[in-house]
């Protein structure tokens, strides 16, 4: 566990007031090797060591860290991914014969931005 249990009780409340989801890792274990990361909204205790995340209940014992789910690193990456998915690429350098060869396969393409 990265985390203590004061700073999941403060992840808890604040998903809670906020009504943002969280972002559960959960630690790994011989019957669960690749554990899905868990999203929802904290809803409170089941037992002692239990708690309800959206509709289902995790030990606090096999959670291994917290976060709000706009901050999580893998989400922000998907957001980077999502808003631009051709930010970054760069087009391979072609030859004169192969640019020339590209214009003439796109030159009856009828390009047109038609809005969505």
């Amino acid at each position: 566990m990265k985390q203590n249990r004061k700073e999941f009780s403060s992840y808890f409340s604040r998903s809670i007031k906020q009504n943002k989801p969280l972002y559960l890792l959960l630690m790994s274990s011989e019957t669960n090797p690749f554990p899905i990361p868990v999203i929802g909204t904290f809803r409170g205790y089941a037992e002692e060591n239990k708690i309800i995340i959206g509709e289902d209940s995790y030990s606090i014992e096999e959670i291994d860290s917290v976060c709000m789910y706009r901050h999580s690193s893998r989400i922000k990456q998907e957001e980077r991914v999502n808003s631009n998915p051709f930010q970054g690429l760069v087009s391979p350098p072609f030859s004169k014969k192969e640019q020339k060869k590209l214009d003439e396969y796109f030159s009856d393409w009828g390009f047109r931005n038609e809005g969505i």
